[in-house]
Parts: structure tokens; sequence; C-alpha cells
């Protein structure tokens, strides 16, 4: 089943559940297109539907998660948060609460995601240090 065909729908498929693409998504879909659908299933079922959470709570907590792993997609999960409503002082509280369990480099990695995803250029005066 990895003809070209195959490969743009479930493509097409996990962006109108996901919302985006990772590079690595191509090559899957490639080779096991299944798995590429059954990922988008799963993150459409968990994320994208209310059930005992509502979906901002939902997206806040994903992406204190994806900053805790250093996941690459946390700019796209800070936007998703974003699109449900999470303020910036929501989204940065949920990045706090990595530093209880995964230390300062995580929260720093969530807020380094927002800044970019807002536009923001910090500098670091590091010459106090």
């Amino acid at each position: 089943m990895s003809n070209e065909g195959t490969k743009k729908e479930v493509l097409e498929r996990h962006m109108d559940r996901v919302g985006w693409l990772q590079p690595h998504n191509h090559t899957l879909a490639e080779v096991l297109p299944d798995v590429v659908d059954a990922k988008s299933q799963l993150y459409n079922e968990l994320l994208g539907k209310a059930v005992h959470l509502d979906l901002k709570t939902k997206a806040l907590i994903h992406v204190a998660l994806s900053a805790a792993r250093f996941a690459q997609g946390t700019q796209q999960h800070v936007k998703n948060a974003m699109k449900h409503g999470a303020t910036r002082e929501e989204i940065v509280e949920a990045f706090s609460l990595t530093l209880v369990t995964f230390g300062g480099q995580a929260c720093r990695w969530g807020i380094d995601a927002l800044d970019a995803v807002e536009g923001n250029k910090r500098v670091v005066d590091d010459s106090r240090l």
C-alpha cells in the first residue's frame, strides 16, 4: 500500500485531523501509511475531542509535555493551545510545571518556543555571570 496516491491521501487525512505535518511523516507515509493513519486518528481522538477535559486544558497539558520532552513540535503545540483560547500567561504557567519534575531546561525550551511563535527575540545578557 505504498503508492503515491495512498501516501498523498494519508497525508491529507493527517493534515485534516492534526493540522500540520512533520518532515518524518512523508517517509513514514510512504513506507507505512497505516501507521501515519493510526497515529493521526489517535491524535484526533485524544487532543481533538473534549471528553472530560476541555480542548484548551488538553492543549495546555500537551505544551508542558512537549517541552518536558524537548519536542521539536513544541511551537506547533503552542499555536494549538492559542487556537483553543490559551493565553500567554496560561501557557507560561503550563511550562512552569515542568520545573518541578524536569528542571529549568524543559521550562526554558517551552518559553523559547512561545517566544518564537510570538516573534520575540530575546537576548540574554550574560555579562554579569
